[in-house]
This record gives C-alpha cells, structure tokens and sequence, in this order.
C-alpha cells in the first residue's frame, strides 16, 4: 500500500469512528440529548425532527465514508458539519449568553473549549482527508453504479 493510500485509509477510520461515536452517543442517551436541542429550538416539532436527523446524517457521512466511490462526496459532506459544528461551538463560547453544559457532547468529559480544540483537529484531518483524495487517480475515472 502506497503512503498516500495509507493515509487516506487512516483519515477515513479516524472520521467514521468520529460520526459513529457522535451519532451513537446521542441515539444512547436520547432523552437527555433531546431536552438539549428543545431547550434551544423552543419547538418540539422541530426539535424531534433534529434529534432524529442529525445522528442519521451522521451514521450516513460514516458510512458512505467506507466506500471508495463515494469518499470525495462523503469527505466534503463531513466538512459541511465539522464547520457547522465548530461554528455552533464557537457560537456558544463566545455570543451566546448563556453555555449549556455539554453533558452530551461527543466527549462528555470536554468543556466547550476541548470540543472546540477537537472540531478544529477533525477539519483539518478533514481538510487533509479531501487534498489527499483529490491528487487520487481513482476520482478522475467516471462514477458506474
């Protein structure tokens, strides 16, 4: 196996065990993580349809992730919540005007500054994930379902 193939394979293990543990943790403890989003949505409608969304998207970015087809789409959907993510977190340390504890964030033992800490690693193992496949051969043959 190539170095840049060994890479790649280790970026992508690295964020499917990151969107399985993220989705997981939520599905886990639902009730807690559910009270969480309706205290900042004030809409149990919206706020359900979000609980229950954001852990599939997420089951769905790992695994789509695992197939050499799909990578490059599933890297750049994987950034979109990363920054989605890192830009709610930064939100909370410093406009929001009150934080809510992070009792059921991915590491329930981080304070929002850890989460934030660990956002910015993953973008950048993202970031790195998608350059690497990028300069790949296999992405510029034509996609055959």
């Amino acid at each position: 196996m190539k170095t840049k193939q060994f890479f790649i394979e280790i970026i992508i293990f690295l964020l499917v065990l990151f969107w399985v543990y993220a989705a997981v943790t939520k599905l886990l403890d639902y009730d807690t993580y559910w009270r969480q989003v309706m205290h900042y949505i004030h809409s149990a409608v919206w706020a359900k349809i979000l609980a229950i969304v954001l852990p599939v998207v997420q089951l769905l970015i790992a695994i789509v992730l695992v197939f050499q087809q799909s990578r490059m789409i599933a890297l750049l959907s994987s950034m979109v919540m990363l920054l989605f993510f890192t830009g709610y977190i930064t939100y909370l340390l410093y406009f929001a005007p009150v934080t809510p504890c992070s009792c059921n964030g991915i590491f329930r033992g981080f304070n929002w500054q850890e989460h934030l800490i660990l956002n910015i690693v993953f973008v950048l193992t993202n970031i790195a994930g998608i350059v690497l496949m990028a300069k790949e051969p296999l992405l510029r043959k034509p996609l055959v379902i």
